[in-house]
């Protein structure tokens, strides 16, 4: 039989690519990242661009911080109007406020502000100036004109009325008592600046050196200035001096010679006031007086906190008008003897 021949068909291949997802080989390159679609998330908000800052605020380095040295502070200097005796304890409290204290500013407050500076009375008149300061600038210039104008006006018309008393006054302190007629001690004045009183004397002539074992019987409150009712010290005649308060009239040449005043706070000895607490300081911005505030409101009966109340009162109302209303209400208080010893 011949033998046919078979047609050959024709294969034809067909891309199905199109049509099947394309398998990724692991060996293949990764694909690039598509593009973000360039329409914003929030269409409606309109963001500012960012300020393109220049090239050299972006590469440039701030410059290293240098700190600059304080200024040395310059040395102490007291103030001009202040008594020589303040000059001299300048040397003591050379240079800081913390150095002259010498302990922590707690320790300064605590106490009485000698205490805290350990030093004399003029130190602590130094350190405390800034408190006679505040007060000495609030005192009118012309009330304290009219002031001392009726100082010298009363001081002279009390010698005319009073002189025969005075001599008949030291007559009897001769003649009932040894020693002296006239008591003379150093008191703190105006600034603190110290001065000698005068007054008959109504102790006996060893009595600053008993003061010393009669301290436990203080009576005074606040163990400030020492007070007693019943002092072994004064004399029966000076008890009757002092229950009228005629051992003060002596003090009108204080007055005379400009160191007091007929009114404003009684003055202090000088180991009295270094025990003062600092806001006691005030009483020194003026002169003391004969009588004030606090001698027509209780004298000896009140404590030494109102005491220093009472005076800076008067001291913040410095003018002429209160000026004579305490001397009219004086006279009256002197009759009831309230506070005398």
């Amino acid at each position: 039989m011949p033998r046919t021949k078979k047609k050959r068909e024709k294969v034809v291949f067909v891309d199905v690519t199109d049509e099947y997802p394309k398998i990724k080989s692991p060996t293949a390159s990764p694909e690039p990242p598509k593009q973000m679609a360039t329409t914003p998330a929030f269409p409606h908000a309109n963001f500012p661009p960012l300020p393109k800052f220049p090239p050299l605020l972006r590469e440039s380095q701030p410059p290293p911080f240098q700190a600059k040295p304080l200024p040395t502070p310059p040395p102490f200097q007291p103030l001009p109007h202040f008594p020589p005796l303040l000059q001299q304890a300048t040397p003591a409290l050379s240079g800081t406020f913390a150095q002259a204290l010498s302990g922590t500013f707690a320790q300064a407050l605590s106490g009485t502000f000698a205490q805290a500076l350990s030093g004399t009375y003029s130190q602590v008149l130094l350190a405390a100036q800034s408190f006679l300061l505040h007060s000495t600038e609030k005192l009118h210039r012309t009330s304290r004109f009219w002031i001392r104008a009726a100082d010298i006006f009363f001081s002279l018309a009390a010698i005319i009325v009073f002189g025969p008393v005075l001599l008949g006054i030291a007559l009897m302190i001769k003649l009932t008592s040894k020693g002296p007629v006239f008591f003379k001690q150093k008191r703190a004045g105006a600034r603190g600046k110290p001065f000698w009183i005068f007054k008959f004397r109504t102790m006996h002539t060893q009595a600053e050196q008993q003061k010393q074992q009669l301290l436990e019987q203080n009576e005074q409150k606040g163990g400030v200035i020492f007070k007693m009712k019943k002092d072994p010290r004064v004399t029966w005649f000076g008890q009757f001096l002092r229950r009228w308060s005629l051992d003060e009239l002596p003090q009108i040449l204080n007055i005379l010679r400009g160191e007091m005043s007929i009114v404003g706070p009684r003055p202090h000895p000088l180991e009295e006031v270094r025990k003062y607490p600092i806001q006691a300081f005030e009483r020194l911005a003026i002169k003391p007086g004969l009588t004030g505030l606090s001698q027509v409101n209780g004298r000896s009966d009140l404590s030494f906190e109102q005491t220093v109340r009472f005076d800076v009162d008067y001291i913040h109302d410095y003018s002429l008008k209160s000026y004579i209303w305490l001397i009219i209400r004086t006279p009256l208080v002197v009759l009831t003897g309230r506070g005398a010893y």
